[in-house]
């Protein structure tokens, strides 16, 4: 039941998302320069995982979350030449995550500490 519910949710976010992310919510540029398993290792390291409930957006790379706290996350989406990301309600509030509850653009905070993920591989 729960892989035709996600299955669901990716049909409908592919019918009604946009073909390329908003630009709004672009976090810093950077040069792709690893490879990807040492990308997601890193990302691990640092505590983002894999999201495995995201709908990619064309030519996406890839994308992470990391919890903050119990309900929250922070959701970044890599690009070959860009990183994106946003704070939101974790996707274990499915109908208040989709509603975009708690939604908004991460803090200079946050956008450094991730910036300095990157910056640590060389990117």
């Amino acid at each position: 039941m729960w892989i035709r519910l996600v299955n669901a949710y990716r049909w409908l976010h592919r019918r009604i998302a946009r073909e390329e992310e908003d630009r709004w919510y672009d976090l810093f540029a950077i040069i792709l320069n690893q490879n990807f398993d040492i990308i997601e290792k890193h990302l691990n390291y640092h505590g983002f995982y894999y999201n495995d409930l995201s709908v990619p957006y064309v030519n996406q790379l890839g994308t992470w979350r990391k919890r903050v706290g119990q309900d929250h996350q922070i959701h970044i989406r890599l690009y070959a030449n860009r990183v994106t990301g946003h704070f939101e309600l974790a996707t274990e509030h499915p109908t208040d995550h989709l509603r975009g509850v708690d939604y908004r653009h991460l803090t200079r905070e946050e956008t450094h500490e991730i910036r300095g993920i990157f910056a640590e591989l060389g990117m």
